[in-house]
């Protein structure tokens, strides 16, 4: 997997067209062909059974995250989602309809992020009447087939669980394509081309270009600096979910453990897990390790989630008061044993920032965070919070409310 998503990460925005190859001309094969078919002429013998949604429509060749060449309805109406948390890109693509064009989803953002999924309630009640379908791993493909969705949007860390587990074979044989888009694994390269991806999905081609624009303006103010100054690496641990389960939950240069590197710490799970990109490390390996910057990831869990004790995580998020916010980080500290001896933690260099930066388009608030908190002097001139108030004004329905980044100092 790590090879396949090595070859497709982009640099530029030309080389990012370069990784969809022949698209446009793929597409433009596919509108002839739609033509000749509506015609009246036969399908010439051998060619693929059209889809759901060909049937209803014209249909394009586009190559996913993992460097597929999936063949989609021209216009997606129907679509099936593999997250909830989608929302948090078909919001930015459409913020005056972010529900257009989804038929289903899992409950993972009303579960594991109950703040954000009732504002978007609040203001766009018909939420609660898209169907709802279980986790990857456990969603039945006929019933989903019953949905009638003319695409399906997978997680690019899901992929291998959704075709193992025959999803991916049985729609594809039903003629739904299923797309793959990443956040997760590669953030800081496969960001950019997953917007435009879901852009070109939904028909909201011009408002993910305005969206990429901004966000790379913010994720190469952070880079050029680091370019310019070229920082020693700060040693960084990234405890990932903290509060869930046993500590400590991490990555290893993925998600957002990736970003620590990326705006310069040298993040200290690449060591502790060296071949996985995900996994547990125990609090005698952290506090061994003594890093000079702890970053926690905490949302609102505890309702859904009953793994997640009071006072051991922080409830980040659109609901919390900035001054509770800083109490539950102190909270979640003192009940871990080991991390409150840590140097991070005695010189106030602990911090906690909203976890599902983790998996959005909103990472950018992260890179800048997370440089803050490591090279503090360095970016002392750099505004998350205004960032993020941005975000909200320009590009998003709901307003720019709660805490999504808190520290001991």
């Amino acid at each position: 997997m790590s090879q396949l998503i090595a070859a497709v990460s982009p640099g530029s925005r030309a080389a990012r067209r370069l990784i969809r190859p022949l698209v446009a001309t793929l597409a433009a094969s596919g509108l002839l062909l739609a033509g000749a078919c509506s015609g009246g002429e036969e399908p010439a013998p051998g060619a693929p059974e059209s889809s759901a949604g060909a049937e209803h429509g014209d249909t394009r060749t586009i190559t996913d995250i993992l460097g597929r060449e999936v063949t989609v309805p021209a216009t997606v109406e129907h679509a099936a989602l593999g997250s909830q948390r989608m929302l948090y890109t078909t919001a930015v693509l459409n913020p005056d309809e972010p529900l257009d064009g989804i038929a289903a989803w899992p409950d993972d953002m009303k579960r594991n992020d109950p703040e954000a999924y009732n504002k978007y309630r609040e203001k766009f009640p018909e939420i609660e009447d898209i169907a709802t379908i279980g986790k990857i791993e456990d969603i039945d493909p006929e019933e989903l087939l019953g949905l009638e969705p003319d695409v399906f949007v997978v997680s690019a860390d899901k992929f291998d669980s959704a075709e193992e587990a025959g999803l991916v074979g049985t729609l594809e044989k039903a003629g739904v394509a299923t797309v793959a888009i990443d956040f997760f694994l590669d953030p800081v390269n496969h960001t950019v081309p997953s917007i435009e991806l879901m852009g070109e999905l939904f028909g909201q081609e011009d408002n993910a270009e305005r969206f990429v624009d901004f966000y790379e303006a913010k994720k190469s103010a952070v880079a050029d600096r680091l370019k310019e100054e070229k920082p020693e690496p700060v040693d960084t641990f990234l405890w990932r979910a903290a509060g869930n389960g046993d500590c400590c939950g991490t990555f290893s240069d993925s998600n957002l453990s990736q970003i620590v590197n990326f705006v310069g710490g040298h993040n200290i799970g690449d060591d502790l897990l060296p071949d996985i990109n995900a996994g547990e490390v125990s609090p005698e390996a952290v506090v061994d390790a003594n890093p000079e910057v702890l970053l926690l990831t905490g949302a609102n869990w505890g309702p859904a989630n009953s793994e997640f004790k009071e006072g051991s995580y922080v409830p980040l998020g659109y609901d919390e008061p900035a001054d509770k916010a800083k109490e539950d980080l102190k909270s979640a500290i003192d009940n871990q044993p080991g991390i409150k001896e840590l140097d991070a933690v005695k010189e106030g260099r602990a911090f906690a920032a909203w976890h599902h930066f983790y998996n959005s388009p909103y990472n950018f608030l992260a890179m800048e965070w997370f440089a803050k908190a490591i090279h503090p002097e360095l970016f002392a001139d750099l505004d998350p919070q205004a960032d993020f108030e941005e975000l909200h004004e320009e590009f998003l329905p709901i307003e720019a409310e709660g805490t999504f980044w808190t520290g001991l100092s």
